[in-house]
């Protein structure tokens, strides 16, 4: 009896001491890798040269100008979740909506939702993309929230463009 006591006491401290030593060996890990993050080789990520496609930034620069003068913020690639919530807390619906974003929302100086907008290139002539589409419009009809879409052009007629924003505020 007083053997079988021994070993699982020995057991025991033993226990005791990788788990002692696996934790210092994760705080200097990571007090290494803090410090020379920039020394690590296998990083999986990079920084995105742009944030905007080709089409964004031209209809970016258009979309500034009009804006200007209108008093509105721009702000891009917005989440969903953070423009609409789920009310009755369904991870669910949550998750049809966490990773998905709107082009761009114009806000007051208040911080207000004045408009949304989707910049339709071909990418939004795909099946998935017609029904993600089908969508977003069934939730902002419903939220009686304007979302524009406006098709990717080479040119946009500004006045035309400016029309339609102010229509749609």
């Amino acid at each position: 009896m007083g053997t079988i006591f021994t070993i699982i006491i020995i057991l025991i401290i033993i226990s005791f001491y990788k788990n002692y030593k696996k934790e210092n060996n994760n705080i200097e890990t990571t007090e290494i890798i803090s410090n020379n993050i920039n020394t690590k080789k296998n990083i999986n990520y990079a920084l995105q040269e742009n944030i905007f496609t080709n089409n964004e930034r031209f209809f970016y620069k258009i979309l500034k100008e009009i804006t200007y003068s209108m008093d509105l913020i721009i702000m891009t690639k917005v989440r969903l979740a953070d423009i609409i919530y789920c009310k009755n807390n369904n991870y669910s619906d949550f998750n049809k909506i966490k990773a998905k974003h709107i082009d761009f929302v114009l806000i007051d100086n208040n911080g207000k939702i004045r408009l949304l907008i989707e910049l339709d290139d071909k990418s939004h002539e795909n099946y998935e993309r017609k029904q993600r589409d089908k969508f977003l419009n069934e939730i902002f009809e419903n939220l009686k929230i304007n979302l524009l879409r406006i098709p990717t052009k080479n040119i946009y007629n500004i006045e035309e463009l400016k029309a339609k924003i102010e229509e749609s505020l």
